[in-house]
């Protein structure tokens, strides 16, 4: 085989560091970072956010003592393996009650009916 000579100056970069494209996205970064902090520095400025600020540390955000008394006991419901068994028994017996009532054959009068409304239409 014969070797051939290639020119390196018209090869493409193997590396990206160092190139103007890298220049490039690193000024488009802190373009983006910069536009970001004045956003915020905006919005903390805002009067309308500081008094939303105000009212969190008010608490008036904050969750009622009716509500968290549920939470708490949901937990603890949830965590107690009795209580995850019952909950699957009876979402058993809803869906048996469900299919047993799909299953289950008219009676005469609603067939009749039934039967009525189509003939009328």
């Amino acid at each position: 085989m014969s070797k051939r000579s290639i020119d390196e100056s018209l090869r493409k970069p193997r590396v990206i560091s160092g190139t103007p494209l890298n220049r490039t996205i690193n000024l488009i970064s802190l373009g983006i970072f910069a536009c970001s902090g004045i956003c915020w520095y905006l919005y903390e400025m805002w009067p309308q956010s500081k008094k939303v600020h105000k009212s969190l540390l008010e608490g008036k955000f904050d969750d009622s003592p009716e509500s968290k008394f549920r939470l708490q006991s949901m937990r603890y419901l949830l965590s107690d393996p009795q209580y995850h068994e019952l909950v699957v028994k009876m979402q058993k017996r809803t869906y048996d009650k469900e299919r047993a009532s799909k299953n289950k054959e008219k009676p005469w009068y609603v067939k009749a009916f039934t039967q009525l409304s189509k003939d009328e239409v």
